[in-house]
């Protein structure tokens, strides 16, 4: 496991690369985000079955914290109030996969991965890192995680993408839970620059995965 002083080294100089650049494409991203409110605005004018709020946000655990889990909504909100009325969680997989769920404006940001967006002001709180172990919904870390103290997510902040996400579709054989343990490892066993710059790549690699639309 990381130790304590590990776990300092490592957050001081993620903390201050994950403001500087969040802060960044924030600045960048933001006509993209007028844009989408404008269009759902549209969108809900003229469809009573795209009303609803722009925000989905959900319970998520990111370092055995948990936190407010925010996504622009991609689906009519009828199908995650009645999956929260039939499971007493909700499966966003699960809503986000049926097509039939999806709103004309949510296909296209699903599509571009623009429904992400919300995710760098987690990150911009504290919430996430720009990498590290993807977080898991609250109901499924509980379900699986809590008890197995060597479970990798718990020794660092969750990240907006990781290194399983960055080799997504290129990586045969590896799993998620597999691909967190090699990062916290690589994270124990290296300087805070040496890993800096592990997560540039990382993040190349991804934008890489994004622009060819594999999903992250």
């Amino acid at each position: 496991m990381i130790t304590k002083n590990t776990f300092v080294k490592i957050n001081c100089l993620k903390r201050l690369f994950d403001i500087i650049i969040s802060a960044f494409l924030l600045l960048l991203f933001l006509p993209f985000f007028i844009v989408i409110v404008l269009a759902f605005w549209l969108e809900m004018s003229f469809s009573k079955r795209a009303r609803g709020p722009i925000f989905y946000c959900e319970k998520r655990i990111s370092g055995g914290v948990e936190y407010k889990h925010c996504k622009i909504r991609s689906c009519v909100q009828s199908a995650y109030d009645s999956m929260l009325k039939e499971e007493g969680f909700i499966q966003t997989l699960v809503v986000e996969g049926d097509k039939k769920n999806l709103l004309k404006v949510g296909r296209w940001v699903k599509k571009t991965y623009l429904d992400e967006l919300p995710q760098l002001f987690n990150v911009l709180k504290g919430d996430l890192s720009l990498v590290g172990p993807r977080p898991k919904p609250t109901h499924d870390y509980q379900k699986k995680y809590i008890g197995n103290e060597i479970y990798t997510k718990k020794a660092i902040r969750g990240g907006l993408t990781g290194l399983f996400q960055s080799y997504k579709g290129n990586w045969n054989g590896m799993t998620d839970v597999g691909s967190d343990g090699e990062y916290i490892e690589y994270c124990q066993n290296h300087s805070a620059w040496q890993i800096l710059l592990y997560d540039l790549k990382i993040l190349a690699r991804t934008a890489k995965v994004v622009w060819q639309h594999k999903g992250i």
